[in-house]
C-alpha cells in the first residue's frame, strides 16, 4: 500500500448512509479506523469498514478434523498475537459468534469450551 500511495494514490474515507445500510443488512461488518501515521503522509484517522477475522472449511470436512484444528488454533492464539498483528483484537470469548453456521467440528469444540469453564 505505501508504494501506491508514494505513486499519488490516496485514502478516503468510507461512511455515511451507505455504510449504515450496509451494516444494517450485514451485522457483521464494522465501522473501524485506520490509525493516523500508518502510511507515508497519512495524518489522520480514516473511518472505514473491516469485517470479524472468519476461519472457513468445507463442510464435508470430518468432523474430529476441524475440531482438532480449531483446538490447535486456539492452544496456539498466544504465540500468534505476538506474531500478527491483526490478531491481538481477536476476541477468543465471540469466536464462536460468526456471519455463517459453524461447522459441526468447530461447534463441538466451543460447546465444550464453554462447559469446561
Amino acid at each position: 500500500m505505501t508504494a501506491v500511495i508514494r505513486e499519488g494514490a490516496y485514502i478516503i474515507p468510507i461512511e455515511g448512509p451507505p455504510v449504515e445500510k450496509l451494516r444494517r443488512e450485514n451485522p457483521f461488518v464494522r465501522v473501524v479506523r485506520v490509525p493516523r501515521d500508518i502510511y507515508a503522509g497519512q495524518d489522520r484517522i480514516f473511518p472505514t469498514l473491516g469485517i470479524d477475522m472468519v476461519v472457513v472449511c468445507r463442510e464435508d470436512l470430518d468432523e474430529s478434523l476441524v475440531y482438532a484444528l480449531t483446538a490447535q488454533l486456539f492452544e496456539a492464539f498466544p504465540r500468534l498475537s505476538g506474531v500478527e498483528a491483526n490478531l491481538r483484537f481477536l476476541n477468543l470469548d465471540e469466536a464462536p459468534a460468526t456471519p455463517i453456521p459453524l461447522h459441526a467440528g468447530a461447534a463441538r469444540y466451543f460447546r465444550e469450551r464453554e462447559l469446561s469453564r
